[in-house]
């Protein structure tokens, strides 16, 4: 059983701010980053290849240009410092050369701190499931997992500190079992987003997990070269 709190707090994450962070103590060449785009579903994977006191310049990968990402966009980076911390850095896009070398020139107009997040780092996944409460199932769509927790959306309501049963089918002929806890709930519009704990589950799921989660890092890392 897991001790994991995957979600603090009404905004679902633990902040620790210092406004007086400078882009250029952060920041360092050749660092990899995760960078999230409005017309982008999942966070892109970067490097960050040159950088001042106010901007910085990224690497154009594939699922950015596909986004069609122009000068003037809002972008989100996300810097992981270490396993407990992350800095995101809030900007607009300056330069989109789409010309060899390819890459975008970031201003950064804010940086943020958030520290303790997670005891695990969280994989952009779409994936369906299937959630059990007292006999009655239902369905729901997977957006990121980790070996701790997991973010679900669906169009039924569950109580909050819930215990579930959860089935999870990442690809034909492979399933997840996991026993999962609700420990944050978001109303949208037409549908529910749930911040799930993994409380437990058998050793076949974990060796099924892991997996996946390795599989995932391969593509990140792939969409660099």
């Amino acid at each position: 059983m897991s001790s994991y709190d995957v979600d603090r707090g009404s905004s679902g994450i633990i902040k620790n701010y210092d406004g007086d962070l400078v882009l250029s103590q952060e920041i360092k060449v050749g660092q990899k980053v995760r960078v999230k785009h409005f017309s982008v579903s999942e966070y892109a994977v970067s490097e960050i290849i040159e950088s001042s006191e106010s901007s910085f310049k990224i690497k154009m990968t594939p699922k950015l240009i596909r986004g069609n990402v122009f000068k003037g966009d809002s972008i989100t980076v996300i810097l992981i410092n270490s396993d407990s911390e992350e800095c995101l850095v809030d900007g607009i896009v300056e330069q989109a050369q789409a010309e060899f070398p390819q890459f975008f020139l970031i201003r950064s107009i804010r940086i943020r701190h958030f520290k303790d997040c997670r005891k695990s780092r969280r994989y952009q996944i779409d994936a369906c499931c299937n959630l059990r409460d007292d006999g009655v199932s239902s369905f729901g769509n997977i957006k990121n997992i980790s070996t701790n927790g997991c973010r679900i959306m669906t169009k039924i309501k569950i109580d909050e500190k819930k215990n579930l049963k959860m089935e999870l089918f990442i690809e034909e002929h492979k399933k997840v079992c996991l026993d999962v806890g609700v420990v944050r709930e978001k109303k949208h519009m037409n549908y529910n987003e749930y911040g799930l704990v993994i409380l437990g589950m058998d050793e076949d799921s974990k060796i099924v997990l892991r997996d996946q989660i390795n599989k995932i890092i391969l593509q990140e890392k792939a969409q660099l070269f």
